[in-house]
């Protein structure tokens, strides 16, 4: 059943918001509490956050959004989703976040199924808004859930949808302020000039392909439409190259893998992004072309919002032209002092900084730095390298991806760092 009205009740507003949003014709409920108040005892005396429930950690800069999307069951200790979202706190890769919403079910009807229904609903929801940074690495497995249950959870969904908009995260309609319509428009009437339009055509079907690498942790991210039985992954897209092509690729998929090669020889693909359309008979063709393996073309999740896919088109070309920057670092080793260690950062993207190979690793860890939860991602990658041999000898071995000089300089020199002192632009 929709609902047509709510009721808010204000938990706490000193130094912060805990807010509860109900309504007596719907099951479900929401909380909007702000990242100050997530330990607080009156957060914790709120019995429906022992629920399982789905969250968004929210980061928000006027109109637009930093948003991820989570979700917790039950735990045998009885902890739900408030216990889930509070370890984010102690996380480096998810702790920048102003505020987060949870949605529970006060009938303790949503299970693990349920669960993975909801979260991939809310993430296509955010998908198709241009003014959301969607932090979420994977689409997330919709789940086996039956046709009669995805209509209920669907209502569930717009309850939630009507109560969130009315409280001021209206953020599920698509949007692109003037500047990005201009942009589009263009990117548009460009497009136009070397092959077919496909904006306004009711048989076109609009895909987006997110998955993170569990070899170099880099989310890989695609663009793909369907006409007339055709798969055409856009240009912009972002094409996964391995350092070790997987033994099967070259025997199973040997056409693809000859037009990979091809088309890096001709610079149609530019470090590691399409240059112009590629065409294929299936979606799972296309997924193996993008990934570099074997795919199911399941993993393609349709959107709504050709407009959404030419914005972020526009975005890849802008940051693939983005001027780069080298860094070095020279530090006593901790080990050594009549040693240094050495080390190249190059920044080739707002937020994407590549740590050379042959860079020197210091070995011996500060004492703070092994005992501080804030470390535990760097000190996981770092156990990661030297356990793969990706570190040997203090040496790195390959390229490696971070958002930040900071957590480079601290990867590399096993301490906390403030990576604009650490890191001298060359």
């Amino acid at each position: 059943m929709s609902i047509t009205w709510f009721s808010t009740q204000i938990i706490d507003s000193n130094d912060g918001q805990i807010i509860k949003y109900k309504s007596k014709n719907w099951v479900g409920i929401i909380y909007k509490i702000t990242k100050n108040k997530l330990s607080s005892l009156l957060a914790k005396q709120q019995d429906f956050l022992n629920h399982a429930g789905i969250y968004f950690l929210v980061k928000q800069n006027n109109s637009n959004y930093s948003v991820y999307v989570g979700q917790s069951n039950v735990k045998n200790d009885n902890k739900g989703v408030l216990w889930r979202v509070f370890q984010h706190l102690n996380s480096e890769k998810r702790n920048d976040f102003d505020y987060v919403y949870i949605i529970v079910d006060s009938q303790s009807n949503i299970g693990a199924t349920e669960l993975n229904y909801l979260e991939h609903s809310f993430i296509r929801l955010f998908t198709d808004n241009s003014n959301i940074e969607l932090l979420n690495d994977n689409c997330a497995n919709k789940g086996n859930i039956s046709s009669e249950d995805e209509a209920e959870w669907n209502v569930f969904i717009e309850n939630a949808k009507t109560i969130l908009k009315n409280v001021g995260f209206d953020v599920f309609d698509k949007k692109q302020n003037f500047g990005q319509q201009k942009e589009i428009q263009a990117l548009k009437q460009e497009e136009q000039k070397h092959t077919q339009s496909y904006a306004n055509d009711n048989e076109v079907k609009y895909y987006t392909l997110r998955q993170k690498s569990k070899e170099t942790e880099k989310t890989t991210i695609a663009y793909c439409i369907n006409k007339d039985d055709k798969y055409i992954v856009l240009k912009g897209s972002q094409i996964r190259l391995h350092q070790n092509e997987p033994e099967y690729f070259a025997n199973l998929f040997k056409t693809i893998k000859e037009k990979r090669d091809k088309l890096i020889l001709e610079n149609k693909i530019i470090d590691g992004i399409l240059q112009e359309n590629q065409e294929f008979n299936s979606k799972s063709y296309a997924a193996v072309f993008v990934l570099g393996n074997s795919s199911d073309g399941k993993i393609w999740v349709e959107t709504n919002n050709i407009d959404y896919l030419y914005a972020k088109q526009k975005s890849i070309d802008v940051n693939s032209k983005y001027k780069e920057t080298v860094f070095s670092l020279s530090k006593n080793s901790r080990l050594d002092k009549n040693k240094k260690i050495i080390a190249t950062l190059k920044q080739v993207e707002d937020k994407r900084f590549i740590l050379l190979s042959g860079s020197s690793i210091e070995l011996a860890e500060a004492q703070h730095f092994k005992e501080q939860m804030k470390y535990n991602s760097i000190k996981e990658l770092r156990a990661k390298c030297f356990a793969k041999q990706i570190i040997r000898d203090g040496v790195l071995q390959q390229d490696l991806e971070f958002k930040s000089l900071s957590s480079a300089a601290e990867f590399v020199l096993a301490r906390s760092s403030n990576g604009h002192v650490d890191w001298i632009k060359k």
